[in-house]
């Protein structure tokens, strides 16, 4: 009898989750690297880094919400500590942002998963 080999599927691209709690937005971890193009000129990367960064800066400037953020090469987390309706609507803006980037270029360079907390 044959050994099966055993089959590792490694997640290519951006995966962001986003975590919710029944409809509310708790915040989001987003970590990897798109590989659309290379360094530099991976629009993809670029827009999936912009749109995060933009969201926990827009949280932090715009609304009365604290939020906690940690962010290192290709890794970003985002926490809300107090919530506002301001900090509500930005945070579906990401998820509406992110959406529109997989619709555009697709699942091998971004996922979005939901986590229930």
């Amino acid at each position: 009898m044959r050994n099966p080999r055993r089959t590792v599927l490694k997640i290519q691209g951006i995966r962001t989750v986003i975590e919710k709690r029944g409809e509310t937005y708790l915040g989001f971890q987003t970590n990897g690297h798109a590989d659309f193009a290379p360094v530099g000129q991976d629009i993809v990367c670029a827009a999936v880094s912009m749109i995060s960064i933009q969201t926990v800066n827009a949280i932090e400037a715009l609304t009365t919400s604290a939020v906690t953020a940690e962010m290192k090469d290709g890794y970003l987390t985002c926490r809300l500590q107090t919530d506002s309706p301001e900090a509500q609507l930005l945070l579906k803006s990401y998820e509406l942002g992110l959406n529109m980037i997989l619709q555009e270029y697709g699942a091998q360079y971004i996922q979005i998963e939901y986590r229930e907390v």
